[in-house]
């Protein structure tokens, strides 16, 4: 068992000489993929006894759990947006009205710049969290894995000028086919992406980007990696990736990271930062597995 399921082997040696005969459950990530709760129970006598491991996949029972807490945070974003957006527009427009007076001087001037800035900024972030809890249900669809990013990379590459040798792609098997919500897909990805040209290098130019995928011999999962060459992140800073409002940038939202692992839960993923020993940021997506 230590060599096929270490993870499990782990939790088994830990009951056996911390809990036993005591029954026992346990949360195991299989090869950092596959979640399930292993509960471990004694059969027979001291004597002559032997181990019952009952194995339970908790994919779905988790996705029930996000439904439920995407249907509370769109209740609850929804009251608050409306009592923030009122004053926010009323303050928005009388800096607007205010900009436009012919007797302002520099000083003035720039006070309004940083009122309006901000209430665009503060706008941007009602917004964003709007649209997560508006995707409560998302529309699966069979995709192409290699396909729909070959489409992705083009997109990208021509918006943001980059040459095609600064994305690479990988998928094997290449017939790989995934089920997602495709435009829940491109927002994780593209948001991703992104996050790799604005942090990884301060000039664009420098930036690679590798996105291999595919069926590891290891798992039955489906798996995405999207890496780059850039810095990489800190160990505090990885700790806090995925909090919402957690940013290192003065411009972010800090609701990225958050709303992409977001997306991906309630398509019955996960994502997940992996470190990479050569440096820069390693993010990967386990995808559900074929209904």
């Amino acid at each position: 068992m230590q060599q096929f399921a270490p993870e499990l082997d782990h939790h088994l040696q830990h009951w056996l000489h911390t809990i036993c005969p005591r029954i026992a459950s346990f949360d195991v990530r299989h090869q950092n993929t596959t979640e399930m709760r292993a509960r471990f129970s004694q059969l027979g006598n001291q004597s002559r006894r032997a181990t019952m491991i009952n194995l339970e996949d908790t994919t779905e029972q988790r996705e029930k759990l996000q439904s439920a807490k995407l249907a509370s945070l769109g209740q609850l974003t929804a009251s608050i947006a409306h009592e923030i957006r009122n004053p926010l527009g009323a303050i928005s427009h009388a800096a607007q009205l205010m900009s436009e007076s012919q007797n302002l001087d520099k000083a003035d001037v720039r006070l309004l710049q940083i009122i309006q800035s901000n209430a665009r900024r503060m706008n941007l972030t009602i917004e964003s969290v709007l649209n997560l809890s508006r995707k409560k249900t998302p529309n699966r669809e069979r995709l192409a894995l290699k396909l729909w990013l070959h489409e992705f990379r083009k997109d990208f590459l021509l918006q943001n000028k980059l040459r095609i040798d600064q994305m690479n792609l990988f998928i094997e098997p290449a017939d790989t086919v995934i089920e997602f919500d495709p435009a829940h897909l491109h927002q994780i990805i593209w948001n991703l992406c992104s996050n790799a040209y604005k942090y990884a290098h301060d000039d664009p130019k420098y930036l690679q980007i590798d996105i291999h995928g595919g069926n590891p011999t290891h798992t039955r999962d489906i798996m995405l990696n999207v890496m780059d060459n850039g810095r990489g992140m800190t160990e505090a800073q990885r700790q806090r990736l995925f909090e919402p409002f957690f940013t290192t940038s003065t411009q972010g939202t800090g609701l990225g990271l958050f709303m992409s692992r977001e997306l991906c839960l309630t398509n019955g993923a996960t994502l997940d930062y992996v470190a990479l020993a050569s440096g820069g940021s390693c993010f990967r997506l386990v995808f559900a597995h074929h209904r």
